[in-house]
């Protein structure tokens, strides 16, 4: 199927979008990456759901674990399918989550008031995950905001869409030749909101020493070693190309 077929005929469209969740045109070049972040999803998820199974705690605080890991899915599934930005806004809201789940772990009693509803609730959180929680965690979050309020980062994301229907149209602008990818960007987010919810968990699960790679030595029975080797050089090559942005957080050093 050509891009100008893709572009001029409604049913081709149609039809290359549906194929997308098929087809995931960005997994092929990032699987490793895939496999060591989707481990880390589906260990919280299922220590969450199994702790919450035996009532080993308080149910609704395990309810909001689960539910943190489980957001990470769809951020996963937008940047197999090539919407890098699109990830990138359910970043934001996934770091608020993140940063509710470490505020209720620490303060249990507010437990009620945060079922209640209360509007100033989101607030308090972000306030105490700035100082509870990884480095340049209110940085992030509001160049976040910029892409979910279609600042000119957000516009200019759609544009380098990584999909069929993104590259026929940017086949017809006027555009320089070279491919723009924010597919490594986020995937780096994406590690770095697991390093921020680790020690979240750790605390509403009561598990100890809930580590994550390079010191979790348990993945090596569940990822391939090539997988984290190609996880490894994702890490490292961004710190590289990125040193100069020291905020930037990362595992391995």
């Amino acid at each position: 199927m050509s891009y100008l077929s893709v572009v001029k005929n409604p049913k081709n469209f149609s039809k290359v979008f549906f194929n997308e969740v098929q087809n995931q045109p960005v997994s092929a070049s990032h699987q490793g990456i895939f496999n060591v972040l989707l481990y880390y999803i589906w260990r919280g998820s299922f220590d969450s759901a199994t702790k919450a199974m035996k009532f080993e705690g308080d149910i609704d605080l395990l309810r909001l674990c689960l539910s943190t890991y489980k957001a990470f899915l769809p951020v996963l599934q937008l940047i197999r399918m090539g919407y890098a930005t699109d990830a990138f806004v359910l970043m934001r809201t996934l770091m608020e989550r993140i940063a509710i789940l470490g505020y209720l772990s620490e303060n249990q009693d507010l437990l009620d008031e945060f079922k209640r509803g209360k509007s100033h609730f989101q607030k308090k959180a972000m306030m105490w995950a700035k100082t509870n929680s990884l480095p340049n965690w209110m940085k992030l979050h509001s160049f976040l905001t910029n892409i979910a309020h279609s600042k000119l980062e957000g516009a200019a994301g759609h544009i380098y869409e990584e999909n069929i229907i993104g590259e026929s149209f940017r086949y017809l602008l006027p555009l320089p030749n070279k491919q723009v990818s924010l597919t490594d960007e986020v995937l780096v987010l994406v590690w770095y909101a697991i390093m921020a919810v680790t020690p979240y968990a750790e605390k509403a699960l009561s598990m100890n020493e809930y580590s994550i790679y390079p010191n979790d030595r348990s993945i090596n029975k569940y990822v391939e070693k090539a997988d984290l080797i190609n996880f490894e050089n994702l890490i490292n090559t961004f710190a590289v190309n990125y040193k100069n942005l020291k905020q930037i957080p990362t595992a391995i050093n």
